[in-house]
């Protein structure tokens, strides 16, 4: 029995205290953890403030029980074993939690010439040309995995040794404790009408408020709203069975021949919050406030609406969700497909003298269904 538990995390400055109102920075959301200055570009300057994905809490918690039984028989040496873990890790990594603000010089700059605004100018004059506001949400992730093998070390005649295996895994795709996640996937390509994509939702999440704003947007470019009773939203893979066989040959008393293939699986990949369906709409998502067009007949161009002393109260009183502008949709396959190697070996090793001998061999190996960054 083993057990892993771990505690990670990265915190910005002034995580734990509520700064931005006492330098006249209102509306921005604070909470544990969740304390600093907006994430500020002022073009000509330094940026200040809190970056994206701040702050970056992981807790990992893991448990294994496995066995492995070895039993001598004649001139068979059987060997097998399982294992069982549980893998429970969970991230909190909000995309912009604090907010963020951009001042570009547009506001100050000159209409007949180019490069002549300053950000700071439009900083000190409260003009801002946009800025972005994500939800606080952590993903609280579990999953089973779960493998045995059996071995089969058979000493057929004296001088030759075959070694015979399987081994079966099986990976549960992850599940959100509370259900927190979704999943995207294209049904057809380049054909427009109804059904073109498929957003999925479990089961319990139908009651969960979806911004019309987010309806609209899935209706106007065809994606069905698809709910399911499927935890992890894509099937498992259950054919995970890896042979292995290898011999050991021994013609005379100086020259030994070896030799062996197996396949060998790799299993779930993490390669950070892209993959991971918790990074979806409603769980997660940004609301983005950009200033429109400039207005010909009255010469002016509005600000994005935002002011240093409001922020984004607004926003917030109204439900942020509200204020959602493109969401960025996070998707995989809906049948899991392990990745895996064929590996292979041949070697010859010769005895010269009792204190010198020489090995040439050849080893290889190939892999497939290699997991690619979306």
């Amino acid at each position: 029995f083993g057990y892993n538990w771990g505690h990670f995390q990265f915190l910005q400055p002034g995580s734990e205290q509520d700064i931005a109102p006492t330098v006249g920075l209102g509306g921005i959301p604070f909470q544990k953890h969740n304390g600093g200055l907006p994430s500020t570009s002022i073009t000509g300057i330094s940026s200040f403030g809190s970056p994206g994905f701040y702050p970056a809490i992981e807790y990992e918690n893991v448990f294994q029980i496995l066995d492995n039984v070895t039993k001598v028989a004649g001139n068979h040496t059987l060997k097998g074993g399982v294992a069982f873990q549980h893998v429970r890790f969970s991230t909190t990594a909000p995309i912009n939690p604090h907010g963020g603000y951009n001042y570009t010089g547009f506001y100050t700059s000159n209409p007949a010439q180019s490069f002549t605004g300053s950000g700071v100018a439009d900083f000190l004059a409260d003009q801002q040309r946009s800025a972005g506001l994500s939800n606080y949400f952590n993903i609280d992730n579990v999953r089973w995995y779960n493998s045995g093998y059996f071995q089969d070390d058979w000493r057929i005649l004296p001088r030759l040794t075959l070694n015979l295996g399987i081994r079966y895994d099986w990976y549960q795709p992850t599940q959100e404790r509370h259900d927190n996640q979704a999943n995207f996937y294209p049904t057809a390509i380049n054909k427009p009408g109804s059904g073109s994509a498929n957003y999925v939702l479990i089961d319990s999440k139908r009651n969960v408020a979806l911004a019309p704003t987010f309806l609209d947007l899935i209706a106007k470019n065809n994606i069905n709203l698809v709910y399911t009773s499927n935890r992890s939203l894509i099937n498992s893979q259950d054919t995970d069975f890896s042979p292995r066989v290898g011999f050991a040959f021994s013609p005379t008393d100086r020259l030994v021949l070896r030799g062996g293939f197996g396949i060998f699986f790799g299993g779930l990949e993490s390669i950070g919050g892209a993959p991971n369906p918790g990074f979806n709409f409603p769980f997660s998502f940004s609301s983005g406030f950009t200033a429109p067009g400039c207005d010909t007949t009255t010469n002016t161009c509005p600000t994005d609406g935002l002011t240093l002393a409001t922020g984004f109260q607004n926003a917030i009183n109204q439900g942020l969700q509200n204020f959602l502008s493109t969401p960025g949709l996070v998707g995989s396959q809906t049948q899991f497909r392990a990745s895996y190697s064929e590996q292979y070996n041949l070697s010859t090793q010769y005895a010269f003298s009792p204190t010198l001998s020489l090995t040439v061999g050849y080893v290889g190996n190939v892999s497939r269904r290699l997991t690619a960054f979306p």
